[in-house]
């Protein structure tokens, strides 16, 4: 079976609704935005080290 990652990228405003720790420096996240509504994603080095 073969995997194909897609990756988009867009700008809007939103707010975050939850993030959580993934690996050493990344971050999934839970999004509420204005033009596109609720998303969840990894954003890669989106920790802070804290």
């Amino acid at each position: 079976m073969s995997h194909h990652v897609v990756m988009i990228e867009w700008q809007d405003k939103g707010i975050v609704l939850a993030a959580r720790p993934h690996g050493e420096t990344a971050a999934v996240v839970h999004l509420l935005c204005e033009k596109n509504g609720h998303h969840a994603g990894l954003v890669p080095g989106g920790r802070d080290g804290a």
